[in-house]
């Protein structure tokens, strides 16, 4: 239904801004946290991943970005990447 989606989005919505991801200077910032181990772990932090979780999110988020063209992709890319692919991957981690 329609309200379910909205309501899906809604909650795509807090968990991008928890994360730091809604404007383009948080994106570019998680993309680079991205870069090393510590900064995923910093990130799925603020996102509010479990520690148990994260192994498993990370490799996801990696799979995802990597298959996404995320750092090719250009803006459109980044923007979905945050904004609805990397938010879904925390989703059904913290379900």
């Amino acid at each position: 239904t329609s309200s379910a989606a909205a309501a899906a989005k809604a909650n795509l919505a807090v968990i991008s801004a928890k994360c730091g991801t809604v404007t383009a200077a948080g994106q570019i910032a998680a993309v680079k946290d991205m870069g090393s181990h510590a900064g995923r772990e910093a990130l799925l932090a603020r996102c509010g991943v479990p520690k148990s979780a994260r192994p498993e999110v990370e490799t996801r988020a990696l799979a995802a970005a990597e298959s996404g063209h995320l750092l090719k992709g250009g803006h459109a890319a980044r923007v979905t990447y945050f904004e609805v692919t990397l938010p879904r991957i925390i989703e059904a981690a913290q379900a």
